[in-house]
């Protein structure tokens, strides 16, 4: 295959390749930053203000909606490098063990090809529901000593756990949805070759 036809794909999967590398260092980079420091000033602080709660129910909800969208971003890219190592191969006569494939084992398969992802996933939606359960726990207890009315304190503790539940719901069908783009580009360039 002559390199002209080669080298714009091979330039275009460098650049994808660094900008989903820098963006998945930092998505992965920033949530054990902010779960460590809220621990440490809920942990060490003299004294909490009475939002805290409240506050680390919204902390949560924005961490969640930033890495959905950080990774649905990755995945997205990801998706296209998968393509572009698939015609490079098909180009190159290669196959996946022989040719280009990082992203063609790797993108929406962490629970199928890394030991342990799933447990620790599993831990760290526990690690979440109970920092979530303890803040919404608090945040009641200030609406009571505040004297609220009862729907309204449901209301502060329904309206955060709703934002918190669709921001998980919507990342989850975002990898689903991945998962069958990816497997439709694999079956689409198998039957190429």
């Amino acid at each position: 295959m002559p390199d002209h036809e080669l080298e714009p794909m091979l330039e275009e999967y460098r650049q994808l390749f660094s900008y989903v590398n820098t963006n998945a260092i930092t998505t992965l980079a920033i949530p054990p930053v902010v779960v460590t420091v809220a621990t440490g000033i809920a942990v060490f602080s003299k004294e909490i203000s009475p939002l805290f709660g409240l506050g680390t129910a919204i902390a949560i909800f924005v961490m969640l909606v930033w890495l959905g969208y950080c990774h649905c971003m990755v995945n997205g890219i990801g998706l296209r490098l998968v393509e572009l190592e698939q015609r490079m191969n098909h180009k190159l006569k290669r196959n996946a063990t022989e040719g280009f494939s990082f992203h063609t084992w790797y993108i929406a398969q962490g629970g199928n090809l890394m030991p342990g992802f799933n447990f620790y996933s599993v831990l760290l939606f526990l690690v979440f529901a109970l920092v979530l359960a303890g803040s919404l726990v608090q945040f009641w207890s200030t609406m009571s000593n505040w004297r609220w009315d009862l729907w309204a304190k449901i209301l502060g503790v329904v309206l955060p756990s709703a934002f918190i539940l669709a921001a998980l719901v919507n990342m989850v069908l975002a990898e689903l949805k991945t998962r069958k783009m990816k497997a439709n580009i694999l079956r689409t360039n198998s039957t190429r070759a």
